[in-house]
């Protein structure tokens, strides 16, 4: 059963990370027009505040992807000197206190989403956009990062059950 739930939420996963990368192609040419706009002494209010919410989305919606394909910031200098299982070991534990970290922003983010709905506010800016929509990347990037670090914990503990060492890591010299 974990293994149908990993592979679907690995397909979620794969969708999101292309949604992501459409948003930042998106946002580099919205900033071109910017610039030709400003260039040509017709700047708009719109193309860099879009950008903002484009990449701030892409990168909280985009974050899983990362993580799932370990391509995110990791500093290794201390750890690629354990062995494979004291690097599973240690990995186990900042996946958990990964998924704890991002359940807390998960809940402080649900509650401000939940307020900002209430309220009805808007940016403070010509374009009026609601705050929920720029505030519900936040819960929902920080949800789908949470489950993702659950999965990877998992992982470690059945590598460290099965005695299986670290997949992918090179212990000499980290990634």
């Amino acid at each position: 059963m974990f293994t149908q739930l990993k592979a679907s939420f690995e397909k979620l996963n794969n969708a999101l990370g292309l949604l992501s990368g459409a948003a930042l192609f998106l946002a580099g040419l919205l900033l071109f027009l910017e610039v030709v706009c400003r260039y040509s002494g017709n700047p708009t209010d719109w193309i860099p505040e879009t950008c903002v919410y484009l990449f701030a989305g892409a990168m909280l919606l985009g974050s899983a992807y990362a993580l799932m394909r370990e391509k995110h910031v990791r500093v290794e200098l201390a750890i690629c000197r354990l062995s494979p299982r004291s690097q599973d070991i240690c990995y186990l534990l900042t996946s958990l206190g990964g998924a704890a970290f991002c359940l807390l922003i998960v809940h402080y983010g649900w509650v401000d989403l939940l307020d900002v709905i209430e309220t009805g506010e808007t940016t403070a800016t010509p374009m009026r956009i609601p705050l929920w929509l720029t505030e519900m990347p936040i819960p929902i990037g920080f949800a789908l990062l949470a489950v993702q670090f659950c999965i990877q914990a998992y992982d470690r503990v059945i590598r460290l059950q099965k005695g299986s060492p670290l997949e992918g890591l090179n212990t000499e010299r980290g990634h």
